[in-house]
C-alpha cells in the first residue's frame, strides 16, 4: 500500500463494496416490506373458493395442487380459526409485516431469504402460501451484482493505472537525470495536469542542463585565463635570480599581478550579477546623473588613448533598479568601445527614452566585429580575437557582466556593426510613475 497506484485501487474498490452493500441493503429491505401488489392471489383465492362450493373438497385439493406446483409453493386455504379447510389441522399464520419474527437477534442480512410465507385474506378466509425451496441465507445477492462488481473493479484498475503511470515514468526520468543524463525529456504529449508537469520538468530540465554547461564552460575558461599568468609569473620569478634580468622581472611580475587582479575582480563581478535577482536593489532613480558621472570616471582613460567621449543625455530618465549594478554594466561597456576606439576617434553615448523604455548607445569606431562572433561576444572570456584583446588589457568578462546586470533589470542588450566600429544598445524599462525620494 506505499504505491499511488495501490492506495487509489483500494479506495475505489472499498467505495465499490460500500456502494454494493448498501444497494443489496435497499433491495432487500424493499422486497421484505413490500405490500403485496395486484390481484393475482385474491383472485385465485375466489377461485378456489368457487371450486370448492362446486366441486367440494376434493376439487379444492386439485386445484390447489395445480396452482401450487405453478408457483412453487404449497397452498392452503384456513378457516378463521387458523384450520385448515383439507386436513383441519391448525396452522401458525407468520406474524404482521414490520414484525422480526424468530431471532431478531440475528443481523437482517443473515436472516434465511424473504418472508417463506404469504397470506391472502378474503372475509373469513385466508390462502397460505409456503415456498417449496429452501431458506437462502444470500437471497439478497445474485451473479449479476458480482459481475457488475467486478467490470468496476476493472474499470478501477485503468483508472489507477491511468493516473498513477505518468507519476512512474516522471520517477524514472528524475532517477536518470540524477545519475547525470542531463539530456533524458520526458516529451509528454498530454493536455492534463499530468502533461503541464511533463512539460515543467522539461523545462527545468533545459535550464539545468544550460546552467550546469556554462559553469562548466566557465571553470574551463578559468582554468585557461589563470594558466597564462601563473605560468609567466614562475618564470619571472626564477629570473629574479639572474641580476640582468631582475628588473625585467620585477616588472613582469608586477604586470602579472595586476592581470590577476583584474581577473579575480572581474569574477567577483560576474558572480555578483549571477546572484539571486530577488536580491536586487529595485530603487526609483534618474539615469541620467549616473550616465555622467560614469562618462566622467571614464574620461580620464579616454584622455590616456586620445579618444573623446560624446555624451548626449536627456534631462530625465527614471527607472528601477540597482545603481551599482546599472553602473558596472554602463562602464563596462563604454571601457570596451574605448579599447578599440581608434585614437583621435569618438566614443558615441546617447542616453535617451524610446517609447516605454530608456535606451543607451555605445557606439565606437574600430574595426567592428565579425558577424558570426556577434552573438558571442557577450559570453564570458569571449575574444574575437586573442592576441588582439589581450594587447588591449581586456579579460572577455566585462560585456558578460553587463549583460546579466541589464537581465536582471528586466532589459536587454544587443550588439551590432555599425560600420564603422561597433554599437552597443542597452535596452532598460522605464518607470514613468517612479519618483525620486
Amino acid at each position: 500500500m506505499n504505491t499511488l497506484f495501490a492506495k487509489i485501487l483500494a479506495w475505489f474498490g472499498l467505495t465499490l463494496v460500500v456502494i454494493f452493500i448498501g444497494l443489496s441493503v435497499i433491495t432487500a429491505l424493499q422486497i421484505r416490506e413490500a405490500p403485496q401488489r395486484g390481484n393475482f392471489p385474491m383472485f385465485h383465492l375466489e377461485l378456489a373458493l368457487e371450486v370448492r362450493k362446486h366441486q367440494g373438497d376434493d376439487g379444492l385439493r386439485r386445484y390447489l395442487q395445480r396452482f401450487g406446483d405453478a408457483i412453487r409453493n404449497d397452498v392452503a386455504i384456513v378457516d378463521g380459526d387458523g384450520r385448515d379447510l383439507l386436513t383441519g389441522e391448525v396452522r401458525v399464520l407468520p406474524p404482521p409485516r414490520g414484525e422480526m419474527g424468530a431471532r431478531p437477534w440475528l443481523p437482517f442480512l443473515l436472516r434465511a431469504g424473504p418472508p417463506p410465507m404469504r397470506v391472502v385474506s378474503k372475509g373469513p378466509y385466508r390462502m397460505v402460501m409456503s415456498s417449496r425451496d429452501e431458506p437462502q441465507y444470500t437471497w439478497w445477492l445474485s451473479p449479476q451484482n458480482f459481475w457488475i462488481v467486478g467490470a468496476a473493479i476493472l474499470l478501477c484498475f485503468g483508472l489507477a493505472a491511468y493516473v498513477s503511470r505518468p507519476l512512474r515514468l516522471m520517477q524514472r526520468a528524475v532517477e536518470q537525470y540524477g545519475t547525470g543524463n542531463l539530456e533524458l525529456r520526458l516529451n509528454s504529449k498530454r493536455r492534463d495536469e499530468f502533461g503541464r508537469l511533463a512539460r515543467a520538468f522539461d523545462q527545468m530540465a533545459d535550464h539545468i542542463q544550460t546552467l550546469l554547461s556554462a559553469e562548466r564552460r566557465l571553470l574551463a575558461d578559468i582554468s585557461h585565463e589563470l594558466r597564462s599568468p601563473l605560468a609567466r609569473l614562475s618564470v619571472a620569478t626564477e629570473l629574479l635570480d639572474e641580476p640582468d634580468e631582475r628588473d625585467a622581472a620585477r616588472l613582469q611580475i608586477r604586470r602579472e599581478t595586476e592581470r590577476l587582479n583584474q581577473l579575480i575582480g572581474g569574477l567577483l563581478e560576474v558572480t555578483r550579477a549571477e546572484g539571486d535577482p530577488s536580491h536586487v536593489r529595485r530603487e526609483p532613480m534618474n539615469l541620467q546623473p549616473l550616465m555622467q558621472e560614469i562618462v566622467n570616471d571614464c574620461s580620464f582613460e579616454a584622455r590616456e588613448r586620445s579618444v573623446e567621449i560624446a555624451y548626449k543625455p536627456e534631462d530625465e530618465l527614471l527607472v528601477r533598479g540597482d545603481a551599482e549594478l546599472l553602473r558596472r554594466a554602463a562602464e563596462n561597456v563604454i571601457r570596451n568601445a574605448l579599447r578599440f576606439a581608434p585614437q583621435g576617434s569618438a566614443v558615441q553615448v546617447d542616453c535617451l527614452r524610446q517609447d516605454d523604455a530608456v535606451l543607451i548607445q555605445v557606439r565606437d569606431f574600430g574595426p567592428g566585429v565579425p558577424i558570426e562572433a556577434l552573438a558571442r561576444i557577450f559570453d564570458p572570456f569571449f575574444r574575437v580575437e586573442d592576441d588582439r584583446n589581450r594587447r588591449q588589457g581586456g579579460s572577455g568578462l566585462g560585456l558578460s557582466i553587463a549583460r546579466r546586470a541589464v537581465e536582471l533589470h528586466g532589459g536587454s542588450i544587443v550588439a551590432r556593426n555599425a560600420n564603422p566600429g561597433l554599437l552597443v544598445e542597452i535596452h532598460l524599462p522605464i518607470a514613468a510613475d517612479a519618483t525620486i525620494q
